[in-house]
């Protein structure tokens, strides 16, 4: 997309950062609070820290750090985003999705499952386990799974019940598991989490050697029961992660689940325009700049013409007024032959003569027939020609 830029000295920017939230900053140049929080730091402008503005809000005046070698006022270059408008389409569809998001039910059984619910629980029968106990699953499996032996029936309970109420939306679904949504593709993968344990070897497990207690106490990784809930729109842009947590089970967050694709899907939506905008854009600036090079070359193919056009000319000219030149010489060493011989006549050596400097004077002329000479003979096989 089209960007617009700016300038902004180290200090000014160091004095907006303590003057306003960095959320406002970032939206007045269309950055990413992240993409504020990096340019601060790249230009060693230090920031306020976590509770700050609160206690400006509540009239308190907290310390402000000082500017790093405020000498340094570089000027710094940020290439602020266009704000486009969001596409109307796009946004009464988000919209219409949200409103018809609500409570995801979980089931504490899977009776009446949905068929990728039974496949998945197929695939599972048998299948091995890592040393952490998570399922080694393949990527033909029917769903992304990464779960333990006893967190198995949670986690397919979990996918049954977003897999119906994504299907009551309308979205279509199919092996991995894969939503179509508002015409983007989404996956979901659930995966388990591992903790470390202490473990006692048993005494038999040895090999025959005696071992104090403490040495037969080993550290290993063990499923820890907490989920996440991986929504994935193809790039880490259109990624979000639920989990469980202290306050809520993934089990409370399943609507956010739903809301949260239809926030990935909308914007991946506007950004493919917003794209496609861009390079209708770009082709037709690379447009205009092609035919700008090509009115310049057939300029310069015009000048260049009329350059030799002129050269030709003056070149006419000069060959016109050398003839000329020539011819004065010639009849001037005519008036002197004959004022010599005190004759009226030329002798037969000088007429001869005469009448081969005429010729060469005309083959000089360009208003004048060009009279035969030897001279057209000289190509370059014969100038290069060795002596015999």
């Amino acid at each position: 997309m089209p960007n617009a830029i700016t300038t902004i000295t180290r200090k000014q920017l160091y004095e907006k950062v303590w003057s306003t939230p960095i959320t406002i900053i970032s939206k007045e140049y269309h950055l990413s609070d992240v993409g504020m929080a990096k340019l601060c730091k790249r230009h060693n402008i230090p920031r306020p820290p976590r509770g700050y503005w609160a206690r400006v809000e509540h009239g308190q005046k907290p310390p402000q750090a000082a500017l790093p070698n405020p000498d340094q006022d570089e000027s710094i270059t940020i290439h602020v985003r266009e704000e486009l408008q969001v596409d109307p389409e796009i946004q009464e569809q988000a919209d219409s999705a949200f409103a018809k998001i609500g409570p995801v039910p979980v089931r504490e059984d899977l009776r009446g499952c949905h068929c990728l619910i039974s496949e998945m629980r197929e695939y599972l029968n048998g299948r091995d386990l890592y040393p952490t106990g998570i399922y080694r699953i393949d990527q033909d499996a029917p769903l992304d799974l990464k779960v333990s032996k006893d967190g198995q029936h949670r986690a397919l309970r979990i996918m049954d019940a977003l897999i119906k109420a994504m299907e009551g939306q309308g979205w279509t679904s199919r092996k991995g598991p894969v939503f179509e949504v508002l015409g983007v593709d989404i996956s979901l993968s659930l995966s388990e989490g591992v903790k470390p344990i202490s473990v006692e070897l048993p005494a038999d497990d040895l090999n025959g050697r005696y071992q104090f207690h403490h040495d037969r106490i080993v550290t290993k990784q063990a499923p820890s029961g907490e989920f996440t809930l991986l929504i994935d729109g193809r790039s880490t842009r259109y990624r979000r992660k639920i989990k469980d947590g202290i306050r809520q089970s993934l089990e409370d967050q399943l609507p956010k689940v739903l809301e949260g694709m239809v926030f990935i899907a909308s914007s991946h939506r506007q950004d493919e325009l917003e794209r496609q905008a861009w390079h209708r854009k770009w082709e037709e600036e690379q447009r205009r700049e092609d035919a700008l090079r090509k009115r310049k070359y057939e300029l310069k193919k015009q000048i260049l013409a009329e350059k030799v056009k002129v050269g030709g000319l003056v070149r006419e000219m000069r060959q016109w007024r050398q003839s000329q030149d020539l011819r004065a010489y010639i009849e001037a060493r005519r008036a002197r032959h004959l004022a010599d011989r005190k004759a009226e006549a030329m002798d037969e050596e000088f007429a001869q003569w005469y009448r081969w400097a005429l010729d060469q004077a005309a083959r000089i002329d360009p208003l004048c027939p060009n009279p035969p000479s030897i001279l057209d003979k000289a190509t370059p096989d014969i100038m290069n020609a060795y002596e015999p």
